[in-house]
């Protein structure tokens, strides 16, 4: 009965919940009716929200935090700095950066610098500038950058019209107001404090920038201290391994091996909490560029462009190549069989048509943006609501438009036109072949449109599986259950047939 009670609940919510979704991204005119919508983007979200319909709701503790402090800060600078041995370029950057965050902290370490000054195996210039900050002479010049111009995928006019569909249901509908909740949530953890402005029709917004999701995570380092000292030991640990272990990003492919599990590096890095591991894996880690946090209070502008330092997408300059975007580094996040064999058969048939093997790049970063939508979701109330997890649903959805939002960026001439003009964006279309085209340039097309479209996929399914990940870890609350983990499982695939 139980269960019968819950997955009505789910499905009587299926249809509020695909409507708020897919208003969401409609920023162009508001939408009347489903069939005023694109068919395959609503044929999507029924197929995400059914997959998602589960009897298993987060345990969500309770949460504490304390704000960052000056002094709290730069003794976590210089215990990461001595407990990690680090040296070279790293322990200048950590020194310049302790010494420089506050006209005290000269007199405060000098004692402990000079200590330890041999085993940093500083190089001449560098050691002759820790010199000057130690002697009060050198005063570093603030490096605090200006915030990005372009925004992250959220725009503000869709997440309104979706507000205005769920004021629309009547005042006894369950979770009425949780939904309002959820929106507004995640309007300010996606879009952040920014003014709307070309999301309409310039995918160039919404690509290779995350302005509302770093402006979001800066906020809640700043009033976490133990999140900021934490998340610096993680990706300072993250650096000294990349650096041993150099990959090229260019080198993986869906058929990669696992390769060493770094979500135990995490663990460790926070004191076994797998609650703030899931944070702080996922700060800096849900795109491979434009992911520097810039600090609201110069007293932190030092400690903010340290972290940034270590993150991944400083360790090779513009786009990172880390060990965290590896195949495997979050154990269990690895794609389903029937992913690999769709992509097999089309490299085939790439290879058939073309004599070369297609372009293709995991950009598994994507599973780390499912970790922290979901995380922070869940943490504020929203993991499960009425038999449907949202924190995985919202998750998937947000991958998939915006995959399908910023496809055209890559898209030109007969395939753009074949996208716009003959399928009209909706992936579930088909195609036929224009009078003017020869049957060869048809198939040529109509594969490099299938490659989108698994791409489109696959963006989708990567933070799918990246938000269960982060979903599974809160499901320590159901003790009695021998194997929360299969059971959990075995629900996700009932629904997915």
């Amino acid at each position: 009965m139980k269960k019968l009670i819950q997955k009505t609940l789910g499905s009587a919510f299926l249809f509020f919940l695909t409507t708020t979704i897919l208003t969401s991204v409609s920023v162009a005119k508001a939408k009347k009716s489903l069939s005023d919508f694109n068919p395959g983007d609503v044929k999507a979200m029924v197929s995400f929200a059914f997959q998602n319909i589960s009897l298993f709701s987060p345990q969500v503790p309770e949460f504490t935090s304390t704000p960052m402090q000056v002094w709290e800060t730069q003794e976590a600078i210089f215990s990461i700095l001595t407990e990690e041995k680090l040296a070279g370029t790293m322990a200048y950057n950590f020194l310049f950066s302790l010494l420089g965050s506050d006209p005290s902290a000269p007199t405060r370490f000098r004692a402990r610098v000079l200590q330890h000054f041999e085993d940093y195996h500083l190089d001449p210039d560098q050691a002759a500038s820790i010199e000057e900050l130690l002697n009060g002479r050198g005063k570093p010049e603030q490096k605090n950058g200006e915030r990005p111009t372009q925004r992250t995928f959220g725009p503000g006019e869709g997440f309104s019209k979706a507000l205005e569909i769920v004021q629309l249901l009547p005042e006894y509908f369950p979770s009425k107001q949780r939904l309002v909740n959820a929106i507004l949530f995640a309007k300010e953890m996606i879009v952040g404090r920014f003014e709307d402005g070309c999301y309409s029709d310039n995918p160039s917004c919404v690509h290779s920038a995350n302005s509302g999701l770093i402006s979001y995570v800066g906020r809640q380092l700043e009033s976490d201290q133990k999140f900021y000292t934490d998340s610096l030991r993680f990706y300072t640990r993250l650096k000294l391994y990349d650096q041993k272990h150099y990959l090229n990003e260019s080198h993986f492919t869906i058929f990669s091996d696992e390769k060493e599990d770094l979500w135990s590096m995490a663990l460790d890095s926070v004191g076994g909490d797998p609650y703030q591991a899931l944070r702080v894996v996922s700060a800096y880690t849900h795109d491979q560029c434009c992911t520097g946090i810039e600090a609201s209070k110069p007293e932190f502008y030092e400690f903010f462009d340290l972290l940034n330092l270590m993150s991944p997408s400083a360790n090779h300059g513009d786009y990172a190549e880390s060990n965290i975007h590896a195949p495997g580094a979050l154990p269990g996040i690895t794609p389903s069989k029937a992913f690999v064999k769709r992509y097999q058969e089309l490299q085939d048939r790439y290879f058939d048509l073309t004599g070369s093997r297609p372009d293709f790049h995991l950009n598994n970063y994507h599973f780390y943006g499912g970790v922290f939508t979901a995380n922070e979701l869940i943490r504020n109330g929203f993991g499960n609501i009425d038999g449907v997890k949202f924190a995985i649903f919202a998750s998937q959805a947000l991958g998939f438009f915006y995959k399908k939002f910023t496809m055209p960026m890559w898209m030109e001439g007969d395939l753009l036109y074949f996208w716009t003009e003959i399928m009209h964006e909706d992936q579930t279309a088909k195609p036929k072949k224009p009078d003017d085209w020869d049957q060869q340039r048809f198939d040529l097309v109509k594969l490099q449109m299938d490659l989108f479209l698994f791409r489109l996929d696959w963006t989708a399914e990567q933070h799918r599986l990246g938000a269960k990940f982060a979903y599974k870890k809160f499901l320590n609350g159901y003790s009695k259950e021998k194997n929360i983990d299969a059971e959990f499982d075995k629900e996700e695939l009932a629904h997915q047939k």
